[in-house]
């Protein structure tokens, strides 16, 4: 064996190599419980005051491994809204990028801070003109309106219309009078749904009923104007002329419907004008309570999301003067919701406002907090506003305190943000809806029709059939309406079925009945076309062999047509 006997040799020293080594390893096993004790930094900064993103800084000097098997509440605490906004900027650039304008909107729509934004097409989305405006007719929803006054002009505007003679008071022939008290008003302002967008025409019709004998029928039409033009881009402002002058009469269905309609009609617009316009009638110290809080909500609506100090500081003040009990008077409660949408979408201003909130006794505070929470980080999934929320529901659980169902509500607007976080919040529900006090229960269906808007999950669906027979009436109604609200838009049959049953359940009381359906049957333009269909009472035609009638004692009749309550209609040609 040849040895190396040169002085010079740079061979290593073997008895020196183990320590090297030894030192390595300890350095490394000192990193790696660094690393560690950074992770349990991360996590116990979620439980404790420890500075701003505290939790974020250990977790990013920490472990490197998948962060998502830490659980969700983990990441919704260490991901904040600031970065988030940073992301969806960098995604919406990036989508632009690529000419992925459908993409770059949606993501658009979590952080632009202006609501009510009107979308207007350029050359270079659109190089043709005929492209471009039909494009534009599609954004601005102006084919939803043509659909509706198909139907009125097919029924030669005898039922959805109203006669030109108002001062008689009633007609044995006419579907508004045939409405009591707000009743009317709430037929009368359906003709704005009828004729949505539709300025030309829609405003015509309308205009007759501004000149009615009939106060409701006077605030109805009030309200259709709002409807009809709302969101409306037009030089001539026709909202604001037709209504303004209303806001001071001596009528207050009349003032509260002419109010409302100029906050739906400027909803997101933020118009300085109208806010010094309706800023007054709440100074008034002769305001009406129930104008005054129509008046807050209308203010609302047009600075939604806009932080306005001024609006915010006359909110607070009007509460001020009200007593403990004041919100017993539902319409007090208006006030409370006027200063939440204020702040909608802006988590980060509203915290200076809710720790003002000390200055109210607890039963407003705890009223106002929920509400403030619940719509500024509405969308967010914010894990902690969450559990906030449902501390304010859980304590005195029995108790039927007035700001639960608010709170209630609130887990559904906080946590719809994504699938998870909804299952969490569903699952949340179930256990209020088992052990919660009244005021809780009645919001619970609500909250589960948020939550999943078009989503028709088989667990929720169960949830609402069963509550749909709840001896509670307020209960049972709020599960048939949020049945609608998962089934939309799906065709979902079970959804159907259960809504025909309960047709037939609650035959007799008008207040769980529904309003008639319309069909309109198109062509591959979306022009209507007359089809003959046969129109009769549903039959349940599940697991029959052959191909049994879907209808019986029916008649036939050619679209566009009006549909009943429990009626369906099938086509009465085989093509």
């Amino acid at each position: 064996m040849a040895v190396d006997t040169n002085p010079n040799s740079t061979s290593p020293d073997p008895s020196k190599a183990p320590l090297k080594d030894q030192k390595k390893k300890k350095h490394a096993k000192k990193e790696e419980d660094l690393k560690k004790f950074a992770d349990i930094l991360s996590v116990l900064a979620m439980t404790m005051d420890m500075g701003e993103q505290e939790s974020l800084k250990y977790k990013l000097l920490g472990t490197t491994e998948d962060i998502g098997s830490w659980g969700h509440e983990y990441v919704r605490y260490t991901f904040p809204g600031v970065d988030d906004i940073t992301a969806l900027r960098t995604a919406y650039t990036i989508y632009l990028n690529f000419k992925d304008y459908t993409s770059s909107l949606r993501v658009a729509l979590f952080f632009e801070d202006i609501q009510g934004m009107v979308l207007e097409l350029d050359d270079e989305m659109a190089e043709e003109d005929e492209d471009r405006k039909a494009l534009q007719d599609i954004i601005n929803n102006c084919k939803l309106s043509e659909g509706y006054l198909s139907v009125a002009r097919d029924l030669e505007d005898k039922f959805m219309t109203v006669p030109s003679e108002f001062s008689s008071g009633s007609s044995s022939g006419d579907w508004i009078f045939k409405n009591k008290e707000h009743g009317k008003a709430s037929a009368v302002a359906s003709l704005g749904m009828i004729s949505l967008w539709d300025i030309d025409s829609g405003l015509a019709q309308i205009d007759n009923c501004l000149y009615s004998d009939d106060n409701q029928i006077v605030a109805g039409a009030l309200l259709a104007v709002g409807i009809v033009t709302c969101g409306i881009k037009n030089e001539y402002e026709p909202a604001l002329a037709l209504l303004h002058g209303f806001t001071n009469k001596g009528d207050t269905t009349i003032r509260i419907g002419a109010i409302m309609g100029l906050g739906i009609a400027y909803a997101g617009s933020r118009k300085v004008e109208l806010g010094i316009s309706l800023d007054q009638i709440l100074c008034d110290a002769t305001t009406p309570v129930e104008v005054l809080a129509f008046t807050a909500i209308s203010l609302g609506l047009v600075f939604v999301g806009s932080c306005n100090e001024m609006l915010e500081q006359t909110f607070i003040n009007l509460l001020k003067k009200h007593r403990e009990d004041a919100l017993n008077d539902s319409l007090i409660r208006f006030l409370p919701v006027a200063l939440g949408l204020l702040f909608l979408g802006k988590e980060d201003y509203s915290k200076a406002t809710s720790d003002y909130l000390h200055i109210f006794n607890e039963k407003i505070r705890r009223f106002c907090d929920v509400i403030l929470r619940s719509l500024a980080f509405a969308g967010t999934g914010d894990v902690d506003q969450i559990q906030v929320l449902q501390r304010y529901c859980a304590e005195d659980i029995v108790k039927n305190e007035l700001h639960q169902g608010p709170a209630v509500l609130g887990i559904a607007l906080v946590g719809m943000a994504e699938e998870v976080g909804i299952d969490m919040a569903i699952r949340a529900l179930e256990h209020f809806l088992q052990y919660g006090g009244q005021n809780i229960r009645r919001a619970v269906p609500l909250a589960l029709g948020l939550l999943c808007i078009s989503n028709p999950k088989m667990n929720v669906r169960d949830t609402l059939s069963r509550l749909s027979h709840d001896s509670d009436g307020e209960v049972s109604m709020a599960a048939i309406i949020s049945l609608g609200l998962i089934g939309a838009g799906t065709n979902n049959g079970r959804i159907a079925k259960m809504l025909r049953d309960l047709i037939r359940y609650y035959d007799g009381e008008a207040k769980h009945l529904f309003c008639p359906r319309m069909l309109l049957t198109v062509d591959e333009n979306l022009k209507p076309i007359p089809v003959l269909v046969r129109v009769g009472k549903a039959v349940d035609v599940v697991a029959q062999a052959g191909r049994p009638r879907t209808v019986t004692g029916f008649q036939t009749f050619t679209t566009p047509v009006i549909l009943g309550a429990g009626e369906r209609a099938e086509l009465a040609t085989e093509k």
